[in-house]
């Protein structure tokens, strides 16, 4: 079962904004009771079926996944408002750059 979009955003967001817990029990103490703290509690849990030696390379793989996911958001969100002649000078600079990192991945 894949994360939605949004969660996993969400996720992301807290980790990169929240980054003194450098722990997954100091990730999970800090959002205990809330919705994201029961899916870092259920994500958590997944390390106990992977191979210890694997750890680190699925963690990777799974944090390049949701940049991945984040970049092509941003960049549908983006196309839309340019669709829409909404989108800002530093918007349109943003999607270029958006745009050739997806080249290059």
């Amino acid at each position: 079962k894949q994360l939605p979009h949004k969660l996993a955003r969400e996720i992301l967001t807290f980790i990169n904004t929240h980054r003194q817990y450098t722990t997954t029990a100091q990730l999970i103490e800090a959002t205990r009771g809330t919705r994201l703290g029961q899916v870092i509690q259920r994500l958590a849990l997944i390390t106990d079926l992977i191979d210890q030696d694997q750890i680190e390379a699925t963690f990777i793989e799974l944090q390049n996944k949701l940049q991945t996911l984040n970049r092509n958001n941003q960049i549908d969100q983006l196309m839309q408002k340019a669709k829409q002649h909404l989108i800002t000078d530093a918007e349109k600079i943003l999607l270029q750059t958006l745009l050739q990192e997806k080249i290059k991945s």
